[in-house]
């Protein structure tokens, strides 16, 4: 009895094991996409910001002349 409960409990030890390794693959997976999202967003970001400072130059001409 004790032998089999003493099995059990290594089972179940593994087990969790397991689960909190793949529970952890599974958010640093999350969050390598996340990151990668982020920095998508952040070019297409500096993108826009470089086009209204190309467009408020062109206003700023077209406005002294």
């Amino acid at each position: 009895m004790e032998k089999r409960l003493t099995t059990m409990q290594s089972e179940m030890k593994r087990a969790t094991t397991k689960a909190t390794k793949a529970a952890e693959a599974s958010a640093a997976e999350r969050i390598e996409k996340s990151e990668a999202r982020v920095k998508q967003l952040q070019g297409e970001l500096n993108q826009k910001n470089q086009l209204l400072a190309s467009q408020n130059s062109q206003l700023e001409v077209r406005t002294l002349l």
